[in-house]
């Protein structure tokens, strides 16, 4: 029978680094993954404004049809479509830059708080539009919307 030979020690050595390499680029690989998973993915901010963004162009354009497939309730249509009357350019604003977005979410309802970067003639300050969205499938839809300045029909 024959001894196994000792392993060379310089093959040994060669090993434990080529497999020290490999586990560092497999390391930062799932770190460099990972970070541009977090960055790639639309955030819920981003998609949440995006809803109300879209519920504001379509008031803007009086689409009525549309503000009820986005709405679960006639509170948000009535709101939009009295501010389209009364200062289109504050919609317009929501609408187009949507300025900065906050989200908080109570129970089953997300809270969304769009605030304007600029004032208009109507409302002089700079102003915050709350939209409070419940879930619908893979979706949100408004059940009610509410700005300082403009107020619309509901006294907000």
């Amino acid at each position: 029978m024959q001894t196994p030979a000792e392993p060379d020690p310089a093959r040994v050595r060669r090993a434990q680094r080529i497999g020290s390499v490999v586990v560092a680029i497999a390391a930062l690989a799932f770190v460099g993954w990972r970070a541009l998973a977090m960055y790639a993915r639309s955030s819920p901010d981003s998609e949440a404004g995006t809803t109300v963004r879209r519920f504001l162009q379509h008031a803007l354009a009086a689409d009525t049809l549309a503000l009820a497939t986005l709405s679960a309730s006639a509170q948000p249509t009535r709101w939009a479509l009295s501010v389209a009357r009364t200062d289109s350019a504050a919609l317009r604003e929501w609408a187009e830059t949507g300025g900065r977005v906050s989200r908080m979410t109570r129970a089953d309802t997300l809270y969304v708080t769009m605030r304007r970067d600029r004032s208009t003639t109507a409302c002089p300050f700079r102003s915050a539009l709350t939209a409070a969205m419940i879930p619908s499938g893979r979706r949100h839809l408004l059940v009610h919307l509410s700005a300082t300045c403009p107020r619309g029909p509901t006294g907000r």
